[in-house]
């Protein structure tokens, strides 16, 4: 049962008849992973927190950048920047880049309902084999996509099922430009739908987003029969 404060807090989220009380609960009750180390992390991380989301876990990301936190001060740790933003939220930091092995990796992701990162092999390896959705997404400076995979389910595409979105090359990578924390808080509204029950059946599709101007489509991704991934579970 939500408390007062809680209450309080939600109000504006509870309100919508797609969350009510018990979306905001089993918000407070799910756990995320986010894996990276760019503004696209630091924007869903923050989406995720200022939502309710209980636990979020993190995997490579040592700060909030300035420019999703708002602020003129030096980035502030995860780990402390998060739970001041709501106390509700938990923070588990993991202190590594690199995943030592397959089974470490497995691991980590059994711990999640879901995963948010870049492209990552290791990564979506184990959302397809604990069945955890891969709510992926990439930038560079004025474009950027995502996706949700599911590859263990019949008709659903993996990661590598198609080829990925080409980025022009840049300097930065565009992490230090608005479109990574936009596109982060596009994955965060994606997995809180996954959280809710509100993530629409039907086929895959990738976002595809650029600016400037800016402007959106969608393609339906398709599961390839002859995906070395797929294959091979």
């Amino acid at each position: 049962m939500l408390s007062d404060p809680q209450i309080e807090r939600y109000s504006r989220q509870i309100i919508l008849p797609q969350v009510g009380g018990k979306g905001q609960k089993r918000l407070l009750q799910a756990s995320i992973l986010v894996s990276g180390e760019s503004s696209l992390q630091t924007g869903a991380l923050l989406y995720l927190a200022a939502a309710g989301v209980g636990r979020l876990g993190i995997h490579g990301l040592k700060e909030l950048s300035t420019v999703a936190a708002l602020s003129p001060e030096p980035p502030a740790s995860a780990a402390t920047a998060l739970p001041r933003l709501n106390p509700d939220c938990a923070v588990v930091v993991h202190n590594y880049r690199a995943f030592r092995d397959d089974a470490d990796v497995i691991s980590l992701v059994r711990q999640y309902d879901l995963v948010i990162a870049e492209p990552n092999a290791q990564l979506h390896e184990a959302c397809y084999l604990t069945r955890r959705p891969f709510v992926c997404g990439q930038v560079s400076t004025t474009i950027g996509w995502l996706a949700v995979y599911c590859g263990y389910e019949e008709n659903s595409p993996c990661l590598f099922c198609e080829t990925l979105p080409p980025l022009e090359a840049t300097a930065n990578g565009g992490v230090d430009t608005f479109m990574g924390p936009f596109i982060g808080t596009v994955l965060a509204t994606e997995a809180i739908k996954f959280i809710l029950g509100l993530h629409p059946p039907g086929p895959t599709k990738l976002l595809h987003c650029s600016s400037p101007p800016l402007s959106f489509h969608e393609r339906v991704l398709s599961k390839n029969p002859t995906c070395a991934v797929c294959r091979r579970q």
